[in-house]
């Protein structure tokens, strides 16, 4: 699927873009097996975003990461960027994209929510 916008994610910073999608490649990648098609995939995002080659890797390496510590560092960067929200809506809709949205998907979707400063109510 080719990505195709020159307004991605337009009017935030290089840094916060770069956390946003690191974020969102770590937790849809859940598995840390990231495949050739889905790290193409997160290149064409990137690229689409105006985001540099630098930060197009952090953003693969999170996908890869078994860790969780590139998902810890993208989240830290997004409590102080209104992606946060962004960011949780997409988690939401990827996670129900199967017509399935588990109680585990839902516990770690608030998980994230809190590490981020991000009330039920918002």
């Amino acid at each position: 699927m080719e990505v195709k916008s020159e307004t991605l994610l337009t009017g935030y910073s290089e840094h916060e873009k770069s956390a946003y999608l690191g974020a969102l490649a770590a937790l849809a990648t859940a598995d840390r097996e990231a495949d050739d098609e889905e790290l193409d995939h997160l290149r064409e995002i990137a690229h689409a975003a105006g985001i540099s080659s630098d930060e197009e890797q952090k953003i693969v390496e999170a996908a890869m990461d078994t860790t969780g510590t590139h998902l810890k560092e993208c989240l830290d960067i997004l409590k102080q960027s209104d992606l946060r929200y962004s960011l949780l809506t997409d988690l939401i809709a990827l996670a129900k994209v199967d017509q399935s949205y588990s109680e585990e998907e839902k516990a770690n979707i608030e998980k994230v929510a809190t590490h981020i400063n991000v009330s039920h109510s918002q």
